[in-house]
């Protein structure tokens, strides 16, 4: 014997009820995934030592937190930074503070502002680019350049 259950008046076996559910709740799922997967959740800086023969020590830090001591940022490295964006897809600045003076140079001490990305991630391809250079017109400094925007959209 079958059992037959009416739904917005028409005749369906229990069986294909059940099978018409699952299928509405896949679809909702698919959908509900698919929108989150191109949220934006963190916000993303990149930043690059592209000196060929100067390795870097500065601090960062995100909005009023503390300052944290970045040592060793050899020639060629990348490193990210990430922070979780808040509801309304905000995050605070991002700044590193770093001496430009190279060897025995004057000290120069110098805080940067660095924008960052909202990002689907965390890592290198996915923060807004930022590079230590030598400046161009004094090679007893370095520098902190914006090199564009991240890899990924």
């Amino acid at each position: 014997m079958q059992c037959q259950v009416s739904f917005m008046g028409a005749m369906m076996t229990k069986r294909g009820f059940l099978g018409a559910c699952l299928l509405a709740m896949s679809v909702s799922a698919a959908l509900i995934s698919a929108a989150a997967a191109g949220e934006k959740r963190f916000a993303v800086v990149s930043l690059y030592n592209q000196t060929p023969d100067v390795t870097v020590h500065f601090s960062y830090r995100w909005g009023n937190e503390n300052w944290r001591d970045f040592a060793n940022f050899k020639p060629g490295q990348a490193q990210w930074f990430s922070i979780p964006l808040d509801a309304n897809g905000r995050a605070p600045e991002f700044e590193i503070k770093i001496n430009e003076a190279i060897g025995a140079a004057q000290s120069i001490g110098r805080t940067f502002k660095l924008e960052w990305h909202g990002a689907t991630d965390k890592g290198i391809k996915f923060g807004h680019k930022h590079a230590i250079r030598r400046e161009a017109n004094n090679r007893d400094y370095v520098t902190v350049e914006n090199i564009g925007p991240a890899d990924v959209p």
